[in-house]
């Protein structure tokens, strides 16, 4: 058996970002974050076509963000670690940080104060 190659620092974040680089993504993993949802409901609790969403689910399946689980003829996406929604909490919050220090700059080079 080959031993697997180290991955380069940074890639496995990267991997990771990347699966969540989308706002339906991000709205599909706060649902079910909050509450089971079956698949076959997603759509329309996210007004979305039911293609998209297999899409993105799948991406976020690739990406090992959430898993599976099956109860007779309904799947239920889940997440896979619970940590992802910290991690969806604390980018939202640095995002409104980055947003307002913007806004700071933006109003120091132009020399306005409000």
């Amino acid at each position: 058996m080959r031993a697997r190659p180290q991955a380069a620092p940074g890639s496995l974040s990267a991997e990771l970002l990347q699966a969540l680089a989308h706002p339906m993504r991000l709205k599909i993993l706060n649902l079910i974050g909050r509450r089971r949802v079956c698949q076959c409901e997603l759509a329309g609790l996210l007004g979305e076509h039911p293609v998209n969403i297999s899409r993105h689910l799948s991406v976020l399946e690739r990406g090992g963000i959430i898993r599976f689980e099956k109860e007779g003829t309904r799947t239920y996406p889940l997440l896979a670690f619970p940590e992802i929604l910290r991690l969806l909490r604390d980018s939202e919050k640095l995002g409104r940080r980055i947003a307002a220090d913007r806004v700071k700059t933006a109003r120091r080079l132009t020399g306005k104060t409000k």
